[in-house]
């Protein structure tokens, strides 16, 4: 990676960097938050990821032969003590609008451009590899078109989003070749199971990766491009050692939100994105982006934040797999066990933000030639939102169809 020097310092986004980087994880070492970590079914602990060939966007790193484990425990006390003290210096010397950034001071250090967009993560006095200075908009459909021939050139286009509902076990997998699979959360789970092969990631929880290490490790272990928060980066490296990692980095954020930055309101935001923000309401700051690098909208699930980092990428159809949403408090995830099960916030943030987030963003992804289709029968999102089909119509169909025509690029 070509190393970028640094950026003009946007309005009230200078914070003094005090030291080089060397606080490992304040939950011992184990990313599980709590000591021990949780065994998952068909998961056993350090079984190597798939190996196989994937679209390269940027110089990938070396391929590693097994998922590392999380790195050994050492004094919790002295880190939590540590940690404690760094947040209290923190709130006593920043703003509290700088709050949502207490654990990344004074180790990372994020660079951006004029625009405020990330163009290169520091930890210490190095730079971290990332992606967002080398992958523009559309750039996914535009080099998986170049690479001629074969199956993924007819289906350039067509890309899955694999969430984590229960709908998932009713899908034969193992029966099926997709091509540009992103997954979210313990989606990679099928990979493990079934074989599944996925290009894109995304997890903007680091909850997630605390309490679900032995799956992280099976993401960064693989070949793919990963889209992360800043602070969920800084969380996968306290809690795994470099060597482990294999994938590439994409740093998003949350809209009004950008890390080391003053939080700002959505509207002011949105009103300087020269129309690629688009809220939806400004008092429950629910929107769609059409430009990731200047943020992303929540929308009560990290699926809707994977839905615009699809529509950014330039796909055309894009097919949703186990976005069930109903009876999520109730109802492990399909990699969970009733013994084994974390807690959710979905069935609180149904109604208020997912629900209006998807169904306001339909006619936006319709605008922009996008066709979406549900294969969850039992999904709380309506018919009237995103068409639902059985999945063995719709992908053995998808799988028959001829390439889509070309589209027009925008690179910006």
């Amino acid at each position: 990676q070509e190393q970028r020097g640094p950026a003009p310092p946007l309005p009230g986004c200078a914070l003094r960097f005090l030291g080089p980087w060397s606080l490992p994880a304040t939950d011992g070492g184990r990313g599980d938050g709590g000591g021990q970590t949780p065994s998952f079914p068909g998961l056993a602990a350090g079984a190597p990821p798939l190996e196989r060939q994937k679209l390269t966007f940027a110089p990938a790193p070396l391929v590693r032969a097994a998922p590392a484990p999380p790195r050994a425990p050492v004094s919790r006390a002295l880190r939590r003590g540590y940690s404690t003290l760094l947040r209290q210096v923190f709130r006593a010397t920043h703003s509290h609008t700088l709050r949502d950034s207490e654990r990344l001071w004074p180790h990372a250090k994020i660079e951006r451009d004029e625009k405020g967009r990330i163009t290169a993560f520091r930890i210490g006095r190095r730079t971290f590899p990332i992606a967002n200075a080398s992958i523009e908009r559309h750039m996914a459909r535009s080099a998986l078109r170049a690479i001629g021939g074969g199956e993924s050139t007819a289906h350039a286009d067509t890309a899955h989003l694999i969430a984590t509902g229960p709908s998932i076990a009713s899908i034969d997998y193992a029966s099926l070749k997709l091509s540009n699979v992103l997954g979210v959360n313990g989606a990679i789970a099928l990979s493990i199971s079934q074989g599944v092969s996925f290009d894109f990631y995304c997890v903007t929880d680091k909850g997630f990766i605390k309490h679900r290490p032995q799956l992280v490790a099976h993401i960064i272990a693989s070949d793919l491009l990963f889209f992360t928060t800043p602070i969920c980066l800084w969380t996968i490296l306290q809690t795994f050692p470099e060597s482990a990692i294999a994938c590439r980095f994409f740093l998003i954020e949350r809209v009004g939100q950008q890390a080391l930055c003053p939080t700002r309101p959505v509207a002011e935001v949105a009103a300087a994105s020269d129309g690629a923000l688009r809220p939806f309401d400004g008092n429950e700051e629910l929107g769609f982006s059409d430009d990731i690098r200047q943020g992303v909208f929540p929308g009560g699930t990290v699926a809707f934040e994977a839905m615009q980092v699809l529509a950014w990428l330039g796909f055309t159809s894009v097919f949703l797999h186990g976005i069930d949403l109903a009876n999520a408090a109730s109802t492990p995830r399909f990699y969970e066990t009733a013994a084994d099960t974390l807690p959710t916030m979905l069935h609180r943030q149904l109604t208020r933000e997912i629900e209006p987030s998807f169904r306001e963003a339909a006619p936006i992804l319709r605008h922009h030639g996008i066709d979406v289709t549900n294969l969850s029968p039992v999904s709380a999102l309506g018919d009237d939102i995103f068409p639902k089909r059985d999945w063995r119509d719709a992908l053995r169909q998808d799988a028959a169809s001829p390439a889509q025509p070309a589209r027009a690029t925008d690179a910006g």
